[in-house]
């Protein structure tokens, strides 16, 4: 990769911690519903002054990243999420934007700022620029970044640019005609098969996304669609207003999922692993499935009730769910038995 690297000041920038664990919770938090495959832990990152947007988990590391414009964070653990530390980066990024998605492939953490920006790191802790500059895209917004198949996208409004792991030069790709005026949300990649999604559209590629079909299909008219995953020969994309769609042909047909389960529920992230299916959304509430989407239950845990979810993340046998809390850093664990 073309980096450009910058001064590393750290002593004054890291601070030690080990979080505090909260509560235990099992079967019954206050909800009512189930816990898919154990029992949850409710954490908070001392000294996490934000919403954490995005995990990765990599090189023995479990990485968080967020905070707010002017003191942009990243959060790095090595047991689990049982203790943290947190390090300021802006001495490294030269900005006060804060990181907003992070993904781990081929020995490297990558993340994106909010207002444009890809920085690197083997380590969590350390951060170099990526030069991306003669893309001639300028200070182009990415919304999420993804890793697999052996190639890194991070997508933005109306395009990606994507880093094969092979290569050491991004290439743009041109996504208008699939995402007009639209930010891409998400990425999901199963069977071969990337699939990207955004507001109305969904898209697809057997490319390595060098190139994107868009799906043609009425069903999605009237879906406002925010994330994707990937499990078991099946992809569900999640939305606005209680709904989700799902696809068992690599993404070339989807059909809507119905569910007493989800209500009036904006549902803006989705995660899978080890067989379970896990998303939420705004109103604090997570639904679950353990047969690729065609039952949901909700999950009993009350961490975020009231509030929002803002992401949830599958990594090294847990699923990571974090939203907004008084005072931030705030996150639910779930190990998988």
């Amino acid at each position: 990769m073309k980096i450009k690297y910058l001064a590393l000041v750290l002593v004054c920038g890291m601070i030690v911690l080990t979080c505090d664990n909260g509560t235990t919770s099992g079967g019954d938090t206050g909800g009512n519903g189930s816990n898919p495959g154990g029992a949850w832990r409710e954490a908070t990152i001392s000294g996490f002054d934000g919403v954490i947007h995005d995990f990765a988990f990599g090189n023995n590391t479990l990485v968080a990243v967020g905070g707010h414009i002017g003191d942009p964070l990243v959060a790095l653990s090595t047991n689990n999420g049982t203790s943290w530390t947190v390090i300021n980066i802006e001495s490294q990024t030269e900005s006060n934007n804060n990181p907003t998605a992070i993904a781990f492939g081929n020995g490297m953490f990558i993340t994106t700022l909010i207002s444009g920006g890809i920085f690197q790191s083997e380590n969590g802790t350390n951060w170099t620029e990526v030069d991306y500059s003669y893309l001639y895209i300028g200070s182009f917004s990415f919304s999420r970044i993804f890793h697999s198949d052996g190639v890194f996208i991070a997508g933005g409004r109306g395009g990606a640019i994507r880093l094969l792991d092979t290569s050491d030069t991004w290439e743009w790709v041109y996504m208008w005609d699939q995402f007009p005026d639209r930010n891409i949300q998400s990425f999901a990649y199963g069977s071969g098969t990337f699939v990207a999604v955004g507001a109305q559209r969904i898209a697809h590629s057997i490319d390595k996304g060098a190139s994107w079909t868009r799906v043609t299909d009425s069903i999605l008219e009237n879906i406002d669609i925010r994330s994707v995953a990937y499990g078991d020969g099946t992809f569900i994309a999640v939305g606005m207003g209680g709904k989700m769609v799902r696809s068992t042909d690599y993404g070339l047909t989807w059909t809507e999922i119905t569910s007493d389960t989800f209500g009036a529920s904006d549902f803006t992230t989705i995660a899978y692993g080890s067989g379970i299916f896990i998303a939420g959304g705004y109103d604090g509430k997570m639904v679950s499935s353990t047969d690729n989407g065609v039952t949901w239950t909700t999950v009993s845990n009350n961490t975020f009730s009231g509030s929002y979810i803002q992401n949830i993340y599958f990594g090294n046998g847990r699923f990571m769910v974090t939203g907004w809390a008084p005072g931030g850093g705030k996150i639910a664990i779930l190990t998988v038995n």
